[in-house]
């Protein structure tokens, strides 16, 4: 086991009670509350080192009443990235909701780029309406697309448009998700970050079977044919670039520089 370098760019550790790192990896702690972000917080007096704290409106959950409790804790510092944010129209109910998503995704956008923090992106059947916004997601030091919906083309095309943009794939790994592998598999080596999104539903968990971190790892080493230290490494180098404090000029990643990534 390769202690530390098994980066999750996104894992709910207020929701797992008794969590602790897993062979000292770094995570980007997600949080949807209050109380979810106060126990990550605390995690976070334990592990000062491990854990970047995200905090965001999740668009199934379109509260403006977030919006001045996202900003407070953006200018005191208690936050290392605004998100998830993003759009999910998989259901009617959500897709009814199109002007608060819109409103609340537009909302944390300001608050982001503002404060200068990465932004951690939700999206599912919405991958236009973020492409809409590229204008103003360019302006951010980083995005992370966490569970990463689109082909290796579309995130191309992110890049061509200024996006400092970041691709996190997981589970859908491990479930088989045609465009999920090729992303892993052809994506340029600096943008590909790993995850877990644990805790998963039980459905989903079932599915898995026993899954961590490392597997999603093995498996992103499998498809590039590649070493799996040599992959952990980079992937590790890409996390510490997506959720890096800011100060001065930005090192984007639209010229990876992860060459131990590369299939060559």
């Amino acid at each position: 086991m390769m202690k530390g370098l098994y980066a999750d760019a996104h894992i709910h550790i207020g929701q797992l009670p008794g969590w602790r790192p897993y062979a000292g990896c770094p995570v980007c702690a997600c949080c949807l509350s209050a109380a979810e972000l106060d126990a990550c917080r605390k995690l976070q007096a334990q592990y000062p080192e491990l854990i970047t704290i995200a905090f965001g409106i999740h668009p199934q959950q379109p509260d403006t009443a977030l919006l001045p409790y996202l900003e407070r804790r953006a200018r005191e510092g208690s936050i290392g990235c605004v998100g998830e944010a993003g759009f999910d129209f998989y259901e009617e109910t959500d897709r009814a909701a199109v002007q608060a998503q819109t409103d609340v995704w537009r909302a944390q956008l300001e608050i982001a780029a503002r404060f200068g923090l990465p932004l951690a992106v939700h999206c599912r059947k919405a991958l236009d309406r973020v492409f809409a916004d590229s204008r103003l997601l360019a302006a951010l030091p980083a995005v992370i697309f966490h569970a990463f919906p689109g082909t290796p083309e579309e995130a191309r095309s992110l890049h061509r448009r200024g996006v400092a943009a970041y691709f996190s794939l997981g589970r859908e790994l491990v479930l088989g998700r045609k465009q999920s592998l090729r992303c892993a598999a052809e994506l340029e080596p600096g943008w590909l970050l790993a995850e877990t999104d644990a805790p998963h539903p039980p459905a989903v968990q079932r599915r898995l079977g026993v899954f961590s971190i490392a597997c999603v790892y093995k498996r992103i080493a499998e498809l590039r044919d590649m070493p799996l230290g040599a992959c952990a490494a980079a992937l590790a180098a890409n996390f510490t670039r997506a959720f890096a404090r800011r100060s001065g000029r930005v090192r984007r990643p639209d010229n990876p520089v992860s060459p131990a990534l590369s299939q060559e």
